[in-house]
């Protein structure tokens, strides 16, 4: 198993940085996910990787060797497109085969001319003999003689991982290989690619900007914005543990609640809302006093209480999500929806527009200065 490490990589068109110095070690096996908003670098990234694109400074090396000097073809890397980029007047046999082929001499490549190679009948049961158990496997070994417009977006996705495949690269790039499916085929593909990943054990890199596939998919996940890495680790611990405030409000469904806190003595605000008494302690760090931060609270950190609670909040209901196992809360305040995971018998009988009271559990909450920086033990002893 090959794994692959980036040093310092940036990239810049014209003027515009695209890839900020971005450093990334990936074991061989593992699944990473590429993970942010549009516009982030991490398709640009993935294509410095496969040789699509030129790195303007840094290194990319792959099992130990510096690779930004080869070509394409020669890095034995396996790239699955968004648009699938199938061949429309080749059969799925001829689409899964190509890479194999272009392998070939000249001679056999030409349809018209390779009738005058007298091993040809060899080469074609050689290349044969590879797509066949590659079609068995993804189960698309029905569909062979018909073209990809006679194909569903399920069974095309699936011959371009075949294509893919069939090469047996040593590394695996996708550049969000779902977001042409309906949320139903996306579910079963998802799954189809982590069992792939596990069967081949090849490394796996897979660029999305579906929060949810990265949670599912992946062993680890790294988050970009603005070209820059912001935080490197397993879908957990961004969850649980984001490094700054962008990661706490890209991760998780519903988002993350951010409200302005104020402490002052016992007393303390959140959004304007003057709390009785301020627990001695959030985030794991002494509640700081006389700042003006932030508090994260996933929506399972806020739960029902009664309006007398020393913590409590109020404001009336907007929208109830009933989502089976659990349900969401909507309630409104100053223009701004804060959303509460509720058990769904909780929300049995509140209806839009009645007043609820909440509190957060300050032990699950997220502590962050103005600036979006997470506050921490280490930090605040450093500045006393």
């Amino acid at each position: 198993m090959t794994g692959i490490s980036l040093n310092a990589v940036s990239k810049r068109f014209g003027a515009t940085d695209v890839v900020r110095d971005v450093s990334l070690d990936v074991a061989g096996g593992e699944f990473v996910s590429l993970l942010g908003p549009s516009g982030c670098g991490k398709t640009t990234l993935l294509r410095m990787i496969a040789g699509l694109e030129t790195v303007t400074a840094g290194e990319i090396c792959m099992g130990g060797e510096t690779i930004q000097h080869l070509s394409p073809s020669a890095r034995n890397i396996a790239m699955v497109f968004q648009s699938y980029a199938l061949y429309p007047h080749k059969t799925v046999f001829e689409n899964v085969a190509f890479p194999l082929l272009m392998q070939q001499s000249m001679v056999l490549r030409l349809p018209w001319l390779r009738h005058l190679v007298p091993n040809r009948h060899r080469v074609d049961a050689e290349i044969a003999a590879r797509v066949d158990p590659v079609c068995h496997l993804l189960g698309i070994d029905h569909l062979t003689a018909r073209k990809p417009a006679q194909l569903s977006g399920g069974q095309r996705q699936r011959v371009a991982l075949a294509r893919a495949m069939v090469r047996e690269p040593k590394l695996f790039l996708m550049d969000e290989p779902l977001s042409n499916l309906d949320a139903k085929l996306r579910a079963a593909t998802r799954a189809e690619i982590i069992d792939l990943h596990r069967r081949l054990g090849v490394t796996f890199l897979y660029v999305t900007h579906d929060q949810g596939e990265a949670m599912t998919m992946s062993s680890r996940i790294v988050l970009l914005n603005e070209g820059r890495i912001q935080q490197v680790g397993t879908p957990l611990d961004l969850y649980n543990d984001p490094a700054n405030l962008f990661v706490a409000e890209f991760i998780g469904l519903p988002k993350i609640n951010v409200l302005d806190l104020h402490a002052d003595g016992k007393e303390g605000r959140i959004d304007g809302i003057v709390l009785r008494e301020m627990p001695s302690e959030i985030d794991g760090v002494p509640t700081p006093r006389g700042a003006q931060l932030h508090v994260g609270l996933r929506p399972e950190a806020l739960q029902l209480c009664s309006e007398d609670h020393p913590h409590a909040m109020s404001g009336p209901v907007h929208i109830i999500e009933h989502l089976g196992n659990e349900a969401i809360l909507r309630v409104s305040k100053d223009a701004k929806d804060i959303c509460i995971r509720v058990q769904p018998e909780q929300a049995i009988g509140l209806s839009p527009g009645r007043t609820v009271s909440f509190r957060p559990a300050w032990e699950r909450a997220l502590l962050f200065d103005a600036n979006g920086s997470r506050l921490r033990a280490t930090r605040l002893r450093a500045a006393a």
